[in-house]
């Protein structure tokens, strides 16, 4: 979470004079009230950018009360919305880490549930076409009049499955019982386009469970961050209806650097299919609670999506999601209703099959603020085990 200097200090380059050691600086940062050191070697001066104020100091201008009038200066000539452009990154970063934490679960659920966050229509054997069909995960959905083929195929693969479990000395009735679980490990460089903390990457894992009615599905994700040093944990359940019409989700995030900051996150999201089940969508709403350095925050933000897969061949399939964050209220330096804008989240899946347990996967994504400027792009690949 090191944007919160970054922002206060925009630009910070040196202009190349003579060194002859190191000296440093220490003042505190008026948005977050924690103390930031400002370091230069020798006799080097410093440009710093402050509320859009750009001014070029010595280190006689640090000593002898310069710097300090300065900052006095453009606070109070900002006094009517201090910290503005602080909060508005701070929201975006924000919302930028719920909904990648979102599109994580719901992934995550997809995964156990067999490609979709509903599973199909049980056969008359009771056995979860989803689940029996694995291979079909991500492909369109047929006209009625292929349900009777679908049905077939799930009898002729839990068939398959009863002859598996008895080479392996184990029985239909204990597979039944003991669900579906997929683990996944994924790797994500995210390119940051509005702070300096630039090149970023992420490293993601997750468990995922589900009975074996497929109407209860619970995971944990595990996530850290290099650069900022972010650790983040995620506990999240879904609850699906017997009539497989939705899917209730509910998450709890906390964040953490260990120093300053500290974040909590709630969410809930529900899925439900439309259009002949051809497409999933998404709404929810995400409550953010915490401190960033020494001041408290408070989101609150709403996401609405939608989701369709795609059948490329027998061993590839790809996922689309569509997500669309805005907050109506922030409430960090001060409250802001309404103005902060709306965060649109694109993400591609692409599955590749490599055995019957294992799939690689590389996804894509990024981040755009409604004004028309991008934040970051990701990229994540990695694999996922189903035991």
């Amino acid at each position: 979470m090191g944007y919160l200097k970054n922002k206060i200090l925009l630009i910070l380059f040196f202009l190349p004079l003579v060194s002859y050691g190191q000296w440093s600086y220490t003042f505190t940062d008026p948005c977050t009230l924690t103390q930031q050191t400002i370091q230069i070697g020798g006799n080097n001066a410093v440009a710093l950018n402050y509320f859009g104020n750009v001014q070029t100091f010595s280190q006689d201008d640090f000593t002898n009360g310069a710097f300090d009038s300065w900052l006095d200066l453009v606070t109070q000539a900002n006094s009517s919305s201090p910290c503005e452009s602080v909060t508005q990154v701070l929201l975006n970063t924000t919302n930028s880490v719920a909904v990648q934490n979102t599109i994580t679960v719901v992934t995550s659920i997809m995964s156990v549930l067999g490609g979709d966050m509903l599973p199909q229509a049980t056969s008359s054997a009771a056995a979860p076409v989803a689940e029996a069909i694995d291979n079909s995960a991500g492909e369109d959905e047929e006209e009625s009049g292929n349900e009777e083929e679908e049905a077939e195929g799930a009898v002729a693969v839990s068939l398959a499955n009863s002859l598996s479990n008895a080479a392996d000395g184990g029985s239909a009735e204990a597979n039944k019982n003991a669900g579906s679980l997929i683990a996944s490990g994924d790797i994500v460089v995210i390119d940051n386009q509005d702070n300096s903390n630039g090149r970023q990457v992420k490293v993601v894992s997750s468990i995922t469970h589900a009975n074996t009615e497929q109407t209860r599905i619970k995971g944990a994700l595990f996530t850290y961050t290099s650069v900022t040093n972010d650790f983040s944990l995620t506990l999240y359940k879904s609850w699906i209806n017997p009539n497989r019409t939705f899917n209730l989700v509910g998450a709890n995030t906390t964040m953490t650097d260990w120093k300053y900051n500290h974040l909590n996150t709630t969410t809930v999201l529900e899925s439900f299919k439309f259009y002949k089940n051809k497409y999933t969508g998404m709404a929810g709403i995400n409550l953010t609670i915490g401190k960033l350095g020494k001041r408290e925050l408070q989101n609150i933000s709403a996401v609405a999506g939608l989701h369709r897969n795609f059948k490329i061949s027998d061993k590839v399939t790809t996922s689309t999601l569509l997500l669309g964050v805005y907050s109506p209220f922030t409430q960090y330096y001060e409250g802001k209703w309404w103005d902060p804008g709306m965060l649109i989240v694109p993400f591609s899946s692409w599955d590749i099959k490599i055995t019957k347990t294992f799939k690689y996967n590389i996804s894509f994504t990024g981040v755009w603020h409604s004004q028309g400027n991008a934040l970051n792009f990701q990229v994540l690949t990695g694999g996922k085990i189903r035991f």
